[in-house]
């Protein structure tokens, strides 16, 4: 199965899909909030929480997640590029740690879409509130998810029609 995530910007992480295509567990991001109180809500008491040691907010490493009833268990093979983030980068980031999925393409965004919003005047602010960093705790923000084959279109790619990212996937789809 290949799954084209690029340019996706994110919005809702598809939860479920990550659940039918995983026959392995898997885990979430770390995440690390000034907020303790927010972040404590946030994943109402799952995973790994602590205090920092200087009081300045918590982390909290999530737990493995079980799949529940995997409904596929071929190949997963996703496209990335750039513009993935938020949510897409959500949905590769499981792939990528536990390699169930082969990822080709470029480095994602390095986004996180976990803002606490506020609406003052008809005016809506979002203003991020948590830290991701890999299940590992690598750094994530700014960084992006790393391709397992990196592939990048030129300019000549997008003038002449040719997709070099999906001919790779569909090459090592073959193999």
């Amino acid at each position: 199965m290949i799954i084209d995530l690029r340019s996706n910007g994110g919005g809702i992480t598809p939860s479920k899909l990550i659940d039918a295509l995983m026959e392995r567990p898997y885990r979430w991001w770390t995440e690390t909030a000034v907020n303790i109180g927010h972040l404590w809500k946030r994943h109402q008491g799952h995973g790994e929480f602590s205090i920092l040691q200087d009081g300045s907010g918590a982390v909290c490493r999530s737990d493995w997640t079980e799949p529940n009833g995997s409904i596929y268990s071929g190949r997963v093979i996703l496209l990335t590029d750039r513009y993935c983030g938020s949510a897409a980068e959500d949905f590769i980031m499981p792939f990528k740690d536990t390699k169930r999925g082969i990822l080709i393409g470029e480095t994602t965004w390095g986004s996180t879409g976990q803002p606490v919003c506020f609406e003052c005047d008809g005016i809506s602010i979002g203003i991020g509130s948590v830290r991701a960093s890999f299940p590992d705790a690598g750094t994530f923000e700014g960084v992006g998810i790393t391709p397992d084959i990196a592939v990048m279109r030129s300019r000549d790619d997008l003038y002449d029609g040719r997709d070099v990212v999906l001919a790779k996937a569909l090459e090592i789809a073959q193999v």
